[in-house]
Formats: structure tokens, sequence, C-alpha cells
């Protein structure tokens, strides 16, 4: 399990490497510093939306599992479910996850740039 994950880790960091050695080539091309702030913005929006995504799909799903297959003596447990309150703080938490995670990046390359109209 050990060496999955941490080629998994690998795997991400090698995606981010390149990522940022595309930013990079774009900068030294003469991008503006809002077209890069837009590109990194518009990649990791698209990215923690389809993460967000998938993961309320597991809950709901997972959820639903855990209720068919656990035990009958815990109380209440068919009244478990993901309610609003849920999706809300996920809607949250990718929206704020993607502009941290499309401006650090695009704001590292574009520092002493000046910005080209």
């Amino acid at each position: 399990m050990g060496l999955v994950g941490l080629i998994a880790c690998i795997n991400v960091a090698n995606l981010l490497l390149s990522r940022a050695v595309e930013i990079a080539i774009r900068a030294t091309l003469g991008a503006s510093r809002g077209r890069l702030i837009r590109q990194t913005l518009t990649e990791s929006s698209f990215l923690d939306f389809s993460g967000g995504a998938a993961g309320l799909a597991l809950g709901y799903w997972g959820v639903d599992f855990l209720i068919a297959v656990g035990p009958t003596n815990i109380p209440k447990l068919t009244e478990v479910t993901v309610d609003g309150r849920v999706l809300a703080f996920t809607i949250v938490l990718y929206l704020l996850t993607g502009l941290a995670g499309g401006l650090a990046p695009a704001l590292r390359f574009s520092i002493g740039r000046r910005t080209k109209r």
C-alpha cells in the first residue's frame, strides 16, 4: 500500500512539474499576467469541480453502501444521509481550493512581469 501511495504521489508531482514548465514557457513567450491567471484558474477550477463532484457521488453511494452492509444494532443508521449542508460545504471547499490552486502558481510565475495590453 505504501508503494502504491508513493507512486501516486510521484505521478501527481510529475503532473505539477509539467504544469509549472508549461506556465513558465507561456510566460517566456510573452503571455500576459492576466492570461496566465485566467488559464490556471480555469484549469484548477475544472479539476476541483470534477474532484468535488466525484467525491459527492462517492459520498452518496458510500452512505447507501454502509447502510446496506452495516450492522443492524446501530441506532438510526437508516436515517443517515448526505444533506444540503454537506453539499454546500463541498461546493465552497472546491471553489476555495480552485482559487488558491489557480492563483498561487500564476502569481508565482508572473511576479515581476509587466502586464501587456
